[in-house]
């Protein structure tokens, strides 16, 4: 098998092992942040207790699924050394900046006052301890933060210059927020916070069902559908944006979102194949009802001509924030149609990522409402679907980097670098040998974080004497 594509293979199962835990973290952080705060503030005993029992079995929570995300986020950087040596040395100078302000800064601030929020609750005063978790949950979102910055470079590079085949940093500013990290990072930030809010409110469904810890799961799912109704109705509008910021800087990932083989005025949304709605993807693309989109076809060609440093008209290409043309006589641009990837993976991982958005919307809705009635307890088919929910943030997380990634080739960074030419001149065979090794290490941690996680839910909270 081709060594590139193995390399591909692995890094794709570590990343994705990786944000099995990732969305969580991110999420669950600025959940305990508001319970603790609570709990800090909260002058009534009786809620003081219950807020402790609260953000004391979700804290437990929180801090496995942490330990079991590290194992796998440190392999992945290992790997830019290991198997994409080629990446590192053209594009290192740039991409190393953020990954070290991620470590030194983000990873170093979450983990001083994670050590508050596990064992120094005891120790300091409840304000210092619901200020320890607010940064927790700040370190965790910055860590998220400089990776993006790094991944949104490769997707829109911005504040470089190419000299001698590497590229160098022109301007830290432009690098970092470039042309899509901002809307990047909005949609990853509402995504991890939607994640958070599932995961609480089906475990908190989950005892109202066994009429368990009935004070507890009540609260909490309050807490959790309140959030994640207001994150799930947000990221509708942050994923709209974020789609207008493709169409403007990726318009070939565009097409392949949407398989468009052929330019086409006005073009219409594919919903699934075979159901149309007239016009709206250009409504969506361009905010422009008779926009043109251009079609994989046609671009490919335009690429072609601008590798050869050949003219190209104003109608070959839409109007865009990352202009291909000044990058005019380089090798890398020269694509050709056998290097698209198959369009059928961007396109169904899009449309399963956006229905399961719709989908959160409506039942953190439907779970707000009920429970301002306080009739919660009565909808159990609505209880049974947080339930089983649970996993489906995550599900939505991992198609929405599949249509990122899978849709930014043939290209690893965005018209500067190829894929194929990044990889390290590894043989196959001890790509596959550490694929075998790393996923074996990493089934059997994510066995004993299920069964650590199952052990703590089915225990449950602390009752109120034990706390008080």
């Amino acid at each position: 098998m081709d060594a590139v594509l193995l390399a591909r293979i692995q890094f794709a199962l570590t990343a994705m092992y990786h944000f099995l835990f990732v969305p969580i973290t991110l999420g669950l952080s600025l959940l305990l942040a508001i319970i603790w705060t609570k709990w800090a503030r909260e002058e009534d005993d009786e809620r003081h207790i219950l807020y402790e029992r609260i953000g004391e079995f979700f804290t437990t929570l929180f801090a496995i699924n942490f330990a079991a995300g590290v194992v796998a986020g440190i392999v992945l950087e290992f790997e830019f050394g290991t198997n994409w040596s080629e990446y590192s040395k053209t594009v290192g100078d740039i991409f190393g900046a953020p990954l070290a302000i991620e470590a030194i800064f983000a990873f170093f601030l979450e983990s001083v006052f994670l050590g508050v929020l596990l064992f120094g609750r005891d120790r300091v005063s409840p304000k210092f301890y619901a200020f320890s978790t607010w940064m927790v949950a700040i370190g965790t979102n910055l860590s998220a933060l400089w990776i993006l910055v790094a991944n949104s470079w490769q997707q829109t590079p911005k504040g470089f210059y190419l000299e001698g085949g590497k590229a160098y940093l022109a301007s830290f500013f432009d690098a970092v927020v470039n042309y899509s990290t901002p809307y990047r990072f909005v949609h990853m930030f509402l995504a991890g916070v939607i994640t958070g809010a599932i995961f609480v409110a089906g475990i908190s469904a989950y005892y109202i069902l066994k009429r368990k810890h009935l004070d507890v799961a009540k609260e909490s799912f309050r807490i959790a559908v309140t959030i994640g109704m207001i994150a799930s109705l947000l990221q509708i509008i942050a994923g709209d944006l974020h789609g207008y910021q493709v169409a403007r800087t990726q318009p070939l990932k565009l097409a392949m979102m949407e398989d468009k083989w052929e330019t086409e005025s006005g073009a219409g949304l594919e919903i699934v194949p075979g159901i149309e709605i007239p016009k709206l993807l250009s409504i969506l693309a361009y905010h422009d009802p008779d926009a043109k989109v251009y079609g994989i076809k046609d671009l490919v060609q335009t690429f072609q001509k601008i590798a050869k440093g050949e003219e190209v008209g104003e109608d070959e290409l839409p109007e865009l924030w990352l202009d291909p043309r000044q990058f005019a006589g380089r090798q890398s641009l020269y694509i050709t149609e056998e290097e698209i990837p198959p369009t059928w993976i961007p396109f169904w991982s899009l449309r399963g990522m956006v229905f399961l958005g719709f989908f959160f919307a409506f039942i953190t809705s439907l779970g707000f409402i009920f429970t301002v009635q306080d009739t919660i307890e009565q909808r159990r088919w609505l209880l049974k679907l947080f339930f089983y929910s649970i996993p489906l943030p995550i599900v939505a997380n991992i198609l929405g980097w599949i249509v990122a990634e899978v849709g930014r080739q043939p290209w690893v960074v965005y018209y500067i670098l190829k894929t194929k030419d990044a990889a390290s001149p590894l043989p196959a065979g001890q790509i596959l040998t550490s694929i075998i090794l790393f996923s074996s290490i990493y089934f059997i941690v994510f066995l004993i974080f299920l069964g650590l996680m199952v052990q703590k839910v089915i225990k449950g909270p602390k009752r109120p004497e034990e706390v008080a």
